[in-house]
């Protein structure tokens, strides 16, 4: 292979390598959601065993007394004391997780946001070497001349009417007023329509 040659993955490896990220970002997102639903059941079961106001003084009073009663009412305390702590330690946790997920997504919005500026700015950039090629291309060749005797050289106009198929498209037309114009005319599509921008002067009345 000559130096510097560039090894091309062909179009059905590339498929199969999209089809495989798919493959894994849904199965990802699967494992996640079912941890989540795992998670939420253990907090459930964890929040029933909590007690009410109501039981937790009924059983401090229990504990209090002497004999079995007191000894169960003490064991059930303490197991209503743990499932408390870890209770509260699982919240702790999901809190801290919830935070690095928060920090996470924030640090993707602000890449993406730098990746979105990076490609306006090389489509701007292709756009205005685009339109120096065409002003060049333009210069070589010399003005559009129209049909007229003699020939005038032919002014840039763009299609306003919304109703039109060619809306927003450019086009070459002679110079001429309208009742004393020559019949030749013709659509330049290397000139960008930006559409958007005819919309807002047409709503601004220009």
């Amino acid at each position: 292979m000559p130096v510097g040659s560039t090894i091309v993955g062909m179009p059905g490896e590339n498929a199969c390598n999209a089809e495989a990220d798919a493959a894994a970002t849904r199965a990802e997102s699967a494992c996640e959601a079912l941890q989540s639903l795992q998670e939420l059941i253990a907090l459930h079961d964890a929040s029933s065993a909590i007690l009410t106001p109501s039981d937790a003084r009924r059983l401090l009073a229990r504990a209090a007394q002497p004999g079995q009663d007191g000894a169960e009412a003490k064991r059930d305390l303490n197991v209503a004391l743990s499932c408390m702590a870890m209770l509260k330690g699982r919240l702790g946790e999901l809190r801290q997780q919830k935070s690095t997920a928060v920090q996470a997504l924030e640090a993707k919005v602000e890449q993406l946001k730098e990746q979105n500026f990076s490609w306006e700015s090389k489509l701007q950039e292709a756009e205005a070497a685009r339109e120096r090629k065409r002003e060049a291309d333009l210069a070589a060749q010399g003005p559009a001349l129209c049909d007229c005797e003699p020939p005038e050289e032919m002014i840039i106009r763009q299609v306003t009417s919304l109703n039109s198929e060619d809306f927003a498209r450019w086009y070459w037309v002679c110079a001429k007023p309208v009742r004393r114009r020559c019949g030749r005319k013709f659509f330049d599509d290397s000139v960008a329509r930006n559409t958007l921008d005819l919309l807002d002067k047409l709503k601004g009345g220009f």
